[in-house]
């Protein structure tokens, strides 16, 4: 029985030891495909966020122009112009900014902003651009008009300034005309859209 047994007990550590191995074989194979699929998916999220942003900050460049709306088109619009960031320091209540931009959508600017009780300024001498500069501070959106628009279209703009909400002012740029043959252009900090 001892010859018997001790084969019998080869056999089995044979068999322990094959089993033993297969079992570390499909572990390894578990653990190495499902960290291999952990891997991919996570280069695949790394890849993506990096295409994401890179995308992100290219529309978010100065320069940048995106489309116009399909009425903004028909209205004589261009797209939404990303400005450079021209300053935005006070000044005096008595000191005129030179803006480089006309209109400006970012710049230095009086310390009072335009009355937001006031949703249409009217043509009138002396109305300070620089108060209007700090509304955009303040999150507004204006619609400058120049001389050029016509009188049916100031009235219309009148009219749609009283219904457009309260970050919404229409004012009158008397500084000259604007470029481009436009006559009314949409200011935000930093953005800018010209309409004919």
């Amino acid at each position: 029985m001892g010859k018997k047994s001790a084969e019998r007990n080869a056999r089995l550590d044979t068999l322990r030891r094959e089993q033993r191995r297969q079992e570390r074989r499909r572990s390894f194979l578990i653990y190495g495909i499902g960290g291999l699929a952990a891997l991919t998916l996570l280069a695949g999220i790394i890849v993506y966020a990096l295409l994401d942003n890179r995308a992100k900050d290219q529309s978010r460049s100065v320069g940048y122009v995106t489309r116009a709306s399909t009425a903004a088109t028909a209205a004589g619009c261009t797209g939404v112009v990303n400005d450079a960031s021209h300053g935005s320091t006070h000044v005096a209540a008595n000191q005129t900014v030179d803006y480089t931009v006309a209109p400006p959508s970012s710049g230095n600017h009086d310390s009072s902003p335009l009355p937001d009780a006031y949703r249409f300024y009217e043509r009138i001498p002396n109305l300070r651009i620089e108060r209007a500069v700090h509304n955009l501070e303040h999150g507004f959106v204006i619609g400058w008009y120049d001389a050029k628009l016509p009188d049916d279209q100031v009235t219309a703009l009148r009219a749609a300034a009283e219904s457009a909400g309260d970050r919404f002012i229409a004012v009158p740029w008397e500084r000259g005309e604007f470029t481009e043959n436009k006559h009314f252009v949409l200011t935000a900090w930093d953005r800018t859209q010209r309409c004919a």
